[in-house]
């Protein structure tokens, strides 16, 4: 993986994972909406450096239709983060419903907007990696629940300034 997509992955697993906040729309009427001036989105906006120890015995994704309709499990198994965060300009965060560039159908989303964000890891590691079956589809995987590696990323320093999109599929 490029270098630039390694660094979009681990902003989007820190804000995932750390973001307890909800982001939704609530239809208001029109006559409410005459009246009314707003704008959905979250700003995050840090004067000082956020440090960030965290552990995690298991972070799953999965994918209800995979490639080829078999359902599957993504694990990321014995997580570390250490390092610190510091957003030289405020973070937003807002929803918005986009037309996909890859499938062309309206899909919904978060974008993230940053400006100098600058991301410090001590230690990254993830001990290991498996594909796991998803419970009750009667699929089974040849490699389940064997470990495709480990990544561990030490002594890393990023400033990022760009936007990212994060949808389901």
């Amino acid at each position: 993986m490029n270098r630039n997509l390694n660094i979009a992955i681990i902003m989007v697993s820190i804000f995932i994972l750390f973001t307890g906040q909800a982001l939704a729309l609530t239809p208001v009427s029109p006559e409410k909406l005459k009246a009314t001036t707003g704008q959905a989105g979250i700003t995050f906006e840090a004067e000082d450096i956020l440090g960030v120890d965290w552990t995690a015995d298991q972070v799953v994704f999965g994918d209800s239709d995979g490639t080829d309709g078999t359902p599957a499990l993504l694990s990321l198994n014995d997580i570390e983060y250490a390092g610190r965060i510091h957003l030289n300009n405020p973070v937003t965060a807002f929803p918005s419903a986009e037309i996909d560039p890859y499938t062309g159908t309206m899909k919904t989303g978060i974008n993230l907007n940053m400006d100098r964000a600058v991301v410090e890891i001590d230690r990254y590691h993830v001990g290991s990696i498996t594909i796991e079956e998803v419970p009750g589809s009667g699929k089974k995987f040849m490699n389940a629940g064997k470990s495709f590696g480990s990544i561990t990323v030490e002594g890393f320093k990023a400033e990022i300034t760009g936007s990212i999109r994060i949808t389901s599929n």
